[in-house]
């Protein structure tokens, strides 16, 4: 099975290198759901207020932060808002308006201006999109089973060739995908993609000039075009943030932008009708001021939004205020003193825990200590960091089995062998498994993950084994025979 390495363009040079680091750096990553955390979006516009960082990602991914008009005069007409909050807030933006201009601006009509619009966009306004998929929703699914392929990390019994990186395998794949011509009518497709530039810096490149995208406007709409495919551009950025905590880099999000930018150019010139780069010019020529419009547009309603905030706010506020112990209040010693991680999970059990008894005290500590390290259990092919994942382990820790020689041979034994035989096992089903019945969701592509081969280490391998004998029936490879329920190993290898 191929690996996804880490790569790097930095060999490539380019006068757009800044701005495509620009654009990149705007994109927030997201992580794996065994170490998933909550990621703000925003996150590549920290150095933005945020009605300008909204009114960025408005213009260029056509998604709004605030609640839509009609639903603040529904907080208004409910009473949860009221007029000395709206007060509270024009006095603290400065605002030049009054409450009753405030009132009024509930009823009028939104004014947010549409999305800039990208290569799919212009040509679609061509196109019956009633009756046949848009390009954008097109792109959209063939990327998505482009990357699920490439970034697979063993459900699948294939994948492609990961050589040169995420762009080089989605020119590959993309070679004999008949998806353009029978979906979308692009004939001539596999024969256009074999003249794009082969590096990916190179294509952006050159896709950049023949789209004629103007140069203050670059990193605009690289950006637009990477939020266009935000899910996996931001897994391309959490494997880029993963190799800076290492103090190395990777570049797949920049692969992601040329293959997205690829797909500009390659609609640029099938569809002549649509003027493409005239369209993209003429649009983006007025980025700036389309952000500032949509920032205007937003302004009051930001005002509504910091008044709905400041009602919340002071309850809550009193509320804990009332909470706090007064100072001629005698302090008793408490029958329970419990600590927990200080975390939202744990929030509902020191809560519930306190209501018991005005004699139990929580307190909330960093329950990860400060001990960034990678624990490797026995048998297991690799690690698993015990720290925030926004931390690197600085030390890996190695379970033994001390004082059992026996178990510790074993233990040795499996780690040796661990992932010569599992990628083994993993080729020999993707040769054996032939069967109709079986062959459907053996590619990343497909809708069925039908097996995982235990990418945490052989100690996890049962489930793996279960099913590599339901497909390859008695035939096995020979080392894998039993497995002792009771034991961790018991005789998985024998011989």
């Amino acid at each position: 099975m191929n690996a996804v390495t880490e790569l790097s363009t930095r060999a490539t040079p380019s006068a757009l290198r800044p701005v495509i680091d620009a654009a990149c750096a705007r994109i927030a990553p997201t992580w794996p759901l065994d170490r998933f955390i909550a990621v703000n979006p925003y996150w590549g516009h920290l150095e933005r207020p945020i009605a300008s960082a909204a009114a960025h990602i408005a213009a260029l991914a056509g998604s709004p932060m605030l609640m839509p008009r009609s639903w603040y005069r529904e907080q208004w007409q409910a009473g949860r808002i009221k007029k000395a909050d709206l007060q509270a807030a024009i006095d603290a933006a400065g605002a030049a308006c009054t409450v009753d201009e405030l009132v009024l601006h509930l009823n009028a009509h939104p004014a947010l201006p549409a999305r800039l619009p990208l290569a799919p966009d212009l040509v679609d306004a061509h196109r019956d999109t009633s009756h046949h998929m848009s390009w954008r929703d097109y792109i959209t699914h063939h990327l998505s089973q482009c990357c699920a392929a490439y970034f697979d990390q063993g459900q699948a019994a294939w994948g492609p060739q990961r050589d040169g990186g995420l762009y080089a395998s989605w020119r590959r794949q993309s070679e004999h995908d008949f998806g353009p011509a029978m979906l979308m009518g692009y004939h001539g497709f596999s024969q256009r993609l074999r003249k794009l530039p082969a590096d990916p810096v190179a294509l952006i490149d050159a896709a950049a000039d023949a789209l004629r995208v103007p140069a203050h406007a670059c990193e605009a709409y690289f950006t637009a075009l990477l939020m266009s495919i935000n899910g996996w551009s931001s897994w391309c950025a959490y494997q880029r943030w993963q190799a800076r905590l290492a103090q190395r880099d990777d570049d797949h999000i920049v692969h992601m932008l040329a293959i997205r930018l690829a797909w500009e150019w390659l609609l640029h010139d099938d569809y002549p009708e649509a003027s493409v780069a005239q369209g993209l010019a003429t649009a983006w020529r007025n980025a700036d001021r389309v952000v500032a419009h949509a920032q205007a547009a937003q302004s009051r309603d930001w005002l509504w939004h910091a008044a709905l905030e400041h009602a919340y706010q002071g309850p809550v506020t009193k509320g804990l205020m009332a909470g706090t112990p007064k100072p001629h209040d005698v302090e008793t010693t408490p029958a329970v003193q419990a600590v927990f991680c200080i975390d939202v999970r744990s929030e509902v059990l020191r809560r519930h825990l306190e209501a018991l008894s005005p004699r139990i005290q929580t307190i909330g500590f960093a329950g990860f200590f400060g001990f960034p390290i990678e624990s490797v259990r026995p048998g297991d092919v690799r690690g698993a960091a015990l720290c925030p994942v926004l931390l690197s382990p600085g030390h890996r820790v190695l379970e033994h089995a001390a004082g059992r020689p026996d178990v510790e041979a074993r233990f040795a034994r499996v780690a040796d062998l661990g992932a010569a035989q599992l990628s083994r096992v993993t080729e020999e089903l993707a040769r054996r498994v032939s069967a109709p019945r079986r062959g459907f969701g053996r590619g990343a592509g497909e809708a069925v993950a039908v097996w995982n081969p235990c990418p945490g280490g052989v100690a996890q391998a049962e489930g793996v084994l279960e099913l590599t004998a339901g497909c390859l029936g008695e035939d096995l490879p020979h080392r894998f025979l039993t497995v002792e329920k009771k034991g961790l190993f018991g005789r998985l290898f024998r011989g």
